[in-house]
């Protein structure tokens, strides 16, 4: 690799200490090294704004991308760069760091090996949903996720009835808190707390979970990665406060009403990782857990 760009979580890092490590460590392995401009942009119409990445500003010619952060800047990253097929490689100053590659300690040699192109790609499952209203006119937004969409009540503890169709086929009437539709990689995040199965990352499959459902027997349910999703939302008691709401990789919050819908499927595009080892998953799992 020659040219390799560096997006950092600047909340974890706001002197750029870490950021200058890596892009020296770049330089003296002689690769050309640069930061990723970011640019302010609302989560939603009317909400907070947040950096993310400019990908008008990324030269055509780059060969990877380093985050610096922990598994919530990697996530914010590959929606960023989505459809660009930039690969990404993870350097862990957050907490767990299920996605990165390294910790902050081991950059010099992780970056010794890039340089060398003793590295391999690993492609991961991305999921895109597309929220609509009931009213066959009305559209709320679209967005895609690399750990889950997450559908669920905002507010006042209240049950909400949500009715999940697979390829166009009723197959369960769910009341819960909501639904995780997860992907294999998103399966150690919120789905594993909510008592999902943990499955491989590379694996090619759909996951729905439900949260806190008031069912006796309701489990997870494991789909193929070609089936279609659709939920509906049931009767709700909207209230000052108190709704259902969409959301993507935990961001990008959609508003939802009773009879509105959201349809989830395979995105078009995967995410690629850049892979040193070859360690299994498992072992990745129980050094992370311990």
């Amino acid at each position: 690799m020659k040219k390799i760009g560096v997006i950092t979580n600047e909340t974890k890092d706001p002197k750029s200490v870490y950021t200058n490590q890596i892009l020296n460590e770049l330089e003296r392995c002689g690769i050309e090294g640069f930061k990723v401009k970011k640019v302010l942009g609302r989560v939603k119409a009317d909400q907070a704004v947040r950096s993310h990445v400019d990908i008008r500003s990324l030269p055509e010619d780059v060969d990877a991308l380093i985050v610096l952060g922990g598994d919530g800047t990697l996530l914010r990253a590959a929606r960023d760069t989505y459809g660009t097929g930039i690969p990404l490689f993870g350097i862990n100053i957050g907490t767990l760091g299920y996605l990165t590659e390294v910790e902050i300690n081991q950059s010099m040699e992780a970056i010794k090996r890039l340089r060398e192109d003793d590295c391999f790609p690993e492609s991961r499952l991305m999921l895109k949903g597309s929220c609509g209203k009931s009213n066959p006119t009305g559209y709320v937004g679209e967005d895609v996720a690399l750990n889950d969409v997450v559908i669920g009540r905002v507010g006042q503890i209240r049950l909400i009835e949500l009715e999940l169709y697979v390829n166009n086929k009723l197959l369960h009437k769910y009341l819960a808190d909501g639904l995780i539709i997860s992907t294999p990689t998103g399966s150690t995040a919120y789905n594993m707390s909510a008592g999902g199965p943990v499955v491989s990352p590379t694996a090619e499959m759909i996951l729905v979970t439900p949260i806190c459902p008031a069912q006796l027997g309701t489990s997870s349910i494991v789909l193929s990665a070609d089936d279609v999703l659709e939920i509906v939302v049931g009767e709700a008691r909207k209230q000052e406060g108190n709704y259902v709401g969409a959301s993507f990789d935990g961001e990008h919050l959609y508003d939802l009403g009773s009879g509105d819908r959201i349809r989830i499927e395979k995105a078009d595009n995967s995410m690629n990782l850049v892979r040193l080892n070859e360690t299994g998953f498992l072992d990745t799992l129980y050094h992370k857990m311990k």
